[in-house]
């Protein structure tokens, strides 16, 4: 009986203590599960957080005109004025890429359709407390006594002050920076095209870019000139930056110093004499003939295409020609028939014509138009008969029946109501 005991308390010994040793494996497997499972929340969470912050990041369109009040209005000089724009709903606004820009709808008195018009964006892309746009007033040549001065230009400078409340659509526009790329950076402005470029560099700077860059900026003279300080002090502050300016007719005006401005029009010969390199990625926005020669120019350079990018608002841009070989006929001298309905004109379109946009101004056919890239819709127009193609991607679904003039060419014999 002794020995007897001495086993069964041995066996329950043994029981306990392989009874102990699966429950410290249970906790410890325990334990181990929940930590995989407090990581894989985590890492969810954080995929969840990363996602939204993409999104809330990349979503810069908010559906059709949003209102914007005037927060300040600077001159810049005696023709561009800066307006900085801040949401009337108080919310944030979203980041854009630097060189798109806002479409505006101005309810001028006396007209009596809205007004739609572009302008760049000429701050930057990353900040979140104001948009901001610089405009020039155009004022029509003393040349041209039937020219007028620019509507929507002139209600700005002349009628809006701090406090007005505007209808702007998001930002947009093919016309931007990649700020990931990390190759050096060619700006070629005239006049006011500079505006979309000081939001590059204003954006490189804010994000701590060390991208070398190339701003050559050609004006008339000295008092054209916007934001000179500004621009002077970022070329001090980063050694990576080269500024020169140009001056065409400098007059009375002269240039600030010697050696600090170059006489004459800006020419693909001027800027790679002055450094600028041919590795580049060349943006190039002004005067329809400078940017028509700065292009041309670089392509005799051997720069490729994809890496020549330009920006033009208004009739005086560069021609473009078709963007696309596939929308045109199969033989280059193909001519097809488009008439104009209610203007009563039919031309003959070639490839050489350019966009129906393009076509109808050359046969003095008058077409409103904002954006000319495909983005604003203003110059939206039925269709009555035929088929078009685009030269470029529309930046939203085109309303059944109808054309963006801008970006479209004939693809058969074509009747248009304009």
């Amino acid at each position: 009986m002794y020995y007897l005991g001495l086993i069964i308390l041995a066996l329950v010994v043994i029981q306990l203590v392989v009874f102990s040793y699966e429950q410290i494996v249970r906790v410890r497997r325990t334990r181990y599960i929940f930590s995989l499972e407090k990581v894989l929340l985590k890492k969810k969470i954080d995929n969840v957080v990363a996602q939204n912050t993409k999104k809330n990041d990349a979503e810069w369109a908010w559906s059709g005109w949003r209102k914007f009040r005037i927060k300040s209005v600077v001159n810049e000089s005696s023709h561009i004025k800066s307006f900085y724009l801040v949401p009337h709903d108080g919310k944030k606004l979203p980041r854009f890429n630097p060189g798109q820009y806002l479409t505006f709808r101005l309810k001028i008195p006396g007209i009596s359709k809205p007004v739609v018009r572009c302008y760049s964006l000429s701050d930057s892309g990353d900040q979140r407390e104001h948009y901001r746009v610089s405009i020039r007033k155009q004022i029509a040549p003393a040349s041209d006594p039937e020219a007028i001065d620019g509507i929507a230009s002139c209600y700005f400078h002349q009628a809006l002050e701090e406090g007005d409340i505007l209808d702007v659509k998001a930002p947009t526009g093919k016309f931007w920076l990649d700020i990931t790329e990390k190759t050096p950076i060619v700006l070629v402005a005239g006049g006011v095209g500079v505006t979309p470029m000081l939001s590059m560099i204003n954006t490189l700077d804010q994000i701590g870019s060390k991208r070398e860059v190339w701003l050559f900026y050609g004006v008339k003279n000295i008092e054209q000139l916007i934001m000179s300080d500004h621009l002077k002090q970022m070329s001090i502050k980063h050694n990576g930056f080269h500024l020169h300016h140009f001056f065409s007719a400098p007059g009375t005006f002269g240039v600030r110093a010697p050696g600090s401005g170059n006489h004459g029009h800006i020419s693909c010969e001027s800027i790679f004499q002055l450094g600028a390199p041919l590795a580049a990625d060349f943006y190039i926005c002004g005067p329809g003939a400078m940017m028509d020669s700065m292009v041309s120019g670089l392509h005799v350079h051997g720069v490729s295409e994809a890496r020549v990018h330009f920006e033009s608002f208004g009739p005086a841009g560069i021609n473009r020609g078709v963007a696309k070989p596939e929308v045109l006929p199969e033989k280059s001298e193909t001519t097809i028939p488009v008439t104009f309905g209610l203007s009563d004109k039919t031309i003959m379109w070639s490839s050489a014509s350019g966009t129906l946009l393009e076509a109808a101004e050359a046969a003095g056919i008058q077409i409103e138009s904002g954006c000319r890239a495909g983005s604003c819709g203003t110059c939206l127009t039925a269709v009555i008969e035929g088929e078009v193609s685009y030269i470029e991607d529309p930046d939203s679904d085109v309303e059944k029946g109808s054309c963006l003039t801008c970006i479209a060419v004939p693809k058969t014999k074509l009747r248009l109501n304009a």
